[in-house]
């Protein structure tokens, strides 16, 4: 994913973007699926993922890249 969004992000930066918005949607989506605190509270699976962004931006690496979640 890093060479990735190396290459997208230098040369169609827009198509990166969109893609990374995709990315932390469907991990939201997954938090949602996977606890039950969050089932059906989308807003709240994306301020529960920019907390574990904050505390672990190494745990992903469009974290560490965009400093912050796109989500949330």
């Amino acid at each position: 994913m890093r060479g990735w969004i190396g290459y997208f992000g230098r040369f169609y930066a827009s198509m990166a973007e969109n893609a990374l918005y995709y990315v932390e949607d469907t991990l939201v989506r997954w938090a949602m699926g996977k606890y039950k605190k969050l089932k059906g509270r989308k807003a709240k699976a994306g301020r529960w993922l920019a907390s574990i962004a904050k505390r672990v931006p190494m745990f992903m690496v469009h974290w560490q890249i965009c400093q912050k979640p796109a989500v949330g």
